[in-house]
């Protein structure tokens, strides 16, 4: 089942053969909302009675509870990593990690395209390339910027 918080109105749902369809919400008053009207009205209902929060918190713990095995069975279920798995990982995301440090590690921001404003208008010269070994396939742009 996919919802879409733009539009709580409808669901995506997969039949027995994969194939998906969009069903529409039973309560027309839904069609067309979004999630963030969605959480609007939950929290106006905060004076609902404790056997109604607790019947719709126990649904939500069945499905969760029910869709637990084909998420393990399908690979979703993160287990937990031993230390040296932990250690490789945050050595890998740290390399696309933005922080003060390695700001203030590197030199000074430097505009992309300064170099090349010296103020009189003199066009850069571009390196040629040499002759293309294979002149059945012609230069690409890409191929000048190596």
């Amino acid at each position: 089942m996919l919802r879409w918080h733009g539009d709580i109105g409808a669901i995506g749902i997969s039949a027995d053969d994969g194939t998906w369809m969009s069903v529409t919400a039973a309560e027309p008053e839904w069609v067309g909302k979004s999630g963030i009207e969605l959480d609007s009205w939950l929290s106006q209902r905060r004076h609902e009675d404790a056997d109604e929060r607790a019947a719709r918190r126990g649904f939500i713990n069945d499905a969760n509870t029910e869709s637990y095995g084909p998420k393990a069975l399908a690979g979703l279920i993160p287990l937990p990593k031993t230390p040296e798995e932990l250690k490789r990982d945050i050595a890998r995301f740290s390399r696309h990690t933005d922080t003060a440090q390695r700001r203030h590690a590197f030199a000074e921001h430097l505009d992309l395209l300064a170099d090349l404003d010296d103020g009189g208008g003199a066009q850069p010269e571009i390196a040629d390339p040499g002759p293309n070994p294979n002149p059945e396939v012609p230069f690409s742009d890409g191929d000048m910027m190596d």
